[in-house]
């Protein structure tokens, strides 16, 4: 099965990323019942929050840039 990367990028904010990504996976899994994962690299984790999760455990941020102890909380996998 073939694996479809779509990206979605903008340095502007207001332009309406955090609505298309959300709408996009909530289409893509609930719709054409496909498995999708949402990658929030924005510090401020709007996509995140979009998606339900209101105090996520740590952030995209943390792996890159914080304790490198936060790399094992990726699982692979899951």
């Amino acid at each position: 099965m073939p694996v479809r990367i779509i990206a979605v990028c903008n340095q502007k904010g207001g332009v309406g990323k955090t609505t298309l990504v959300t709408g996009l996976a909530e289409v893509f899994s609930r719709d054409l019942h496909k498995r999708v994962l949402v990658i929030d690299a924005d510090p401020q984790y709007n996509t995140t929050s979009a998606l339900g999760v209101i105090k996520p455990e740590f952030t995209l941020n943390d792996v890159m840039y914080g304790d490198p102890e936060n790399n094992q909380k990726i699982i692979p996998g899951v």
